[in-house]
Parts: C-alpha cells; sequence; structure tokens
C-alpha cells in the first residue's frame, strides 16, 4: 500500500486547469452554482482556508476538489490549498463525509437559542436585498454575520405571527421590514393582518389575505419572492392610504418573473438607528 502524504501547495490557475485536464475523469456533475459562489469568495478576497484538502488517488485521479480547482481558474486567483496524495479511491468513496458547518449551527455556537429560525430570517433577508438573484442563494458566512449586525433587531423580532398564512422565515423578516419602516403604523397592519376582522372592500390588507388564501387553495404552496412581492404592494398601499381591490402579480406567480417594488419606508442602507424599535 502506497504511503498517503499531504503538502501545502499554492495552486494556480495554470495548476488548477493540468490537474482539471488531466486528472479529473471520475467525478460527480460539476454544480456551476457552487463553482460561481467560490468564484466570488476568490475574487472579493473572503475565500478562507478551512484545512479540507484537495485529494488525488492512488492512480492520480483528483477525488475531492473540483469545485474549488474550477472556481480557482474562473477567478484567476492563486490560492493556497492542503493537498493529499495517495489515498485509495475505493476508501475514500466509503469513508464518512463530514456535515458542512451551517450558519445555524454558527449561531448555534453563539448561544442563540432559536438560531433555526434566525439563520432563515437573516438569508431571506439577504436574499431580499439582493432581489432574489441566483447568486443570493449562496451566502457566505461573513455576509449574512454582516447583515445580522446590521439588522440587530431581527434577532428580537417575533417568527410565528403570520396566523399560518405565511411561512414563519418570510413573516419575521416582513414583520421587521415593516416596523422598521414605519412603526407607527406596522402594529396596526399586523393585527389586522392576522385577524382579519373588520377589513372593508378596498383594504389593501383584505386584499392580501385574499390573494395568499387564493394561492394556498389553488398550489398549497408559494414562492418567498411571490410572498415579498404580495406584501410590498399590500404596505406600499397601507403606507399611503391608498386603496385595493386585489394584487396582481405578473410572470404567472412564478418567481423568475415576480418583480418585488422597494418597502415604502424601508431603506436597507440606513444604518442602525434608534428608528429600529422592532
Amino acid at each position: 500500500m502506497s504511503a498517503i502524504t499531504s503538502v501545502l501547495v499554492k495552486v494556480t490557475p495554470a495548476i488548477a486547469k493540468e490537474w482539471l485536464d488531466k486528472s479529473n475523469n471520475k467525478n460527480r456533475p460539476l454544480d456551476k452554482r457552487r463553482v460561481k459562489f467560490y468564484t466570488e469568495s476568490m475574487r472579493l478576497g473572503k475565500w478562507a482556508a478551512t484545512g479540507e484538502p484537495l485529494i488525488f488517488g492512488t492512480d492520480g485521479g483528483l477525488l475531492n476538489g473540483q469545485h474549488r480547482l474550477s472556481a480557482v481558474v474562473a477567478s484567476g486567483e492563486s490560492i493556497d490549498f492542503m493537498v493529499t496524495f495517495g489515498v485509495e479511491p475505493t476508501a475514500f468513496r466509503n469513508a464518512d463525509r463530514p456535515k458542512p458547518r451551517s450558519f445555524s449551527d454558527h449561531l448555534a455556537v453563539e448561544g442563540v437559542s432559536d438560531h433555526h429560525t434566525l439563520s432563515s430570517a437573516v438569508a431571506l433577508l439577504q436574499k431580499m436585498e439582493n432581489n432574489f438573484s441566483e447568486s443570493s442563494a449562496l451566502a457566505r458566512y461573513d455576509d449574512l454575520d454582516e447583515i445580522l449586525a446590521h439588522h440587530p433587531g431581527l434577532s428580537s423580532t417575533p417568527s410565528r405571527t403570520g396566523a399560518g398564512l405565511i411561512p414563519s422565515s418570510c413573516c419575521r423578516v416582513l414583520w421587521y421590514i415593516t416596523h422598521r419602516a414605519e412603526p407607527n403604523i406596522a402594529p396596526e397592519f399586523w393585527r389586522l393582518f392576522i385577524s382579519g376582522a373588520g377589513l372593508d372592500n378596498g383594504s389593501p390588507i383584505l386584499a392580501l389575505r385574499n390573494k395568499i388564501l387564493t394561492i394556498k387553495a389553488k398550489r398549497g404552496r408559494f414562492e418567498q419572492k411571490t410572498i415579498f412581492a404580495m406584501f410590498s404592494r399590500a404596505w406600499n398601499a397601507y403606507y399611503t392610504g391608498s386603496k385595493m381591490a386585489k394584487i396582481y402579480i405578473s410572470g404567472r406567480d412564478t418567481e423568475s418573473q415576480v418583480s418585488v417594488p422597494r418597502f415604502l419606508g424601508y431603506d436597507p442602507r440606513d444604518a442602525f438607528d434608534n428608528k429600529e424599535t422592532v
């Protein structure tokens, strides 16, 4: 049996391309979204070494690291990696795979009790502030930490106040946005949304509830972006005192085509200040 050796290598784009061309013959399909995510991290100087090595088998084949190597090529950056040689391919296939540490795990280590719902809310707020772009679906730890540091009020925002109409993570973010946008009218907006009592025809909150119930009855669920699109339209009408009979969503309610108007009164660029009373 050959010896397993490890060495620290500064992997240049040329080296990465050579290894991919010559050694990446038996690997899982490439996840282009993951490569794009890694590429952006490397270009922005946010790539952090975890100690996980690139692994080559006894036959010279690449067993682990194709996404990182592909990102090195795409980014044009040289990155230091531990590289391990001489691993039996069959042994690698049968080895336990470590579970990646999620942002929820990070919050749990920090002592946050509701780390699951808070991590989902932080990631959702990050998606919203990036207009639900594809690249925002894979967020870096430091990006999510920055979002939470910029919006500390999100930590104390309730998550189960949507009367079962919307998912708890959406509820938490929407509650936060509206209360930060205008804390004088947001409590009444949510009281009426939750109860549904005393709403007259033309009320944007009634239009919102009706739209949600209609979609739930037809499909049982709907995408996050669609929820935000409906809420922003209802909130903006309520904010300006306008009437609204129905909520219309463009793109036949498909998430890729739905537009989300800006929530009036809310500016994600604002620094944390005393206005944040949620």
